[in-house]
């Protein structure tokens, strides 16, 4: 992400565009690594969004497992 302090807003939506987690991240600074728990989400598809003030980048997700977490890496 980048060394100076920002506000990082990551959300994760479903194919339909729902929006099922979100996640306020204020001043921060440095790596970010994170195991999100998806396990109330139905097996499909999703794509997580991390928007910051330099824009807004995502990365899809298959989840398919009965344990069904992500570990998610920003830098």
């Amino acid at each position: 992400l980048s060394s100076q302090q920002q506000n990082i807003h990551l959300s994760i939506e479903n194919m339909v565009g729902q929006v099922v987690y979100t996640n306020e991240l204020n001043n921060f600074s440095g790596n970010y690594n994170q195991e999100i728990d998806l396990s109330g989400l139905r097996k499909g598809i999703y794509l997580i969004w991390v928007e910051t003030p330099a824009g807004k980048q995502n990365r899809k997700v298959v989840v398919q497992y009965s344990r069904r977490t992500v570990s998610f890496f920003c830098e």
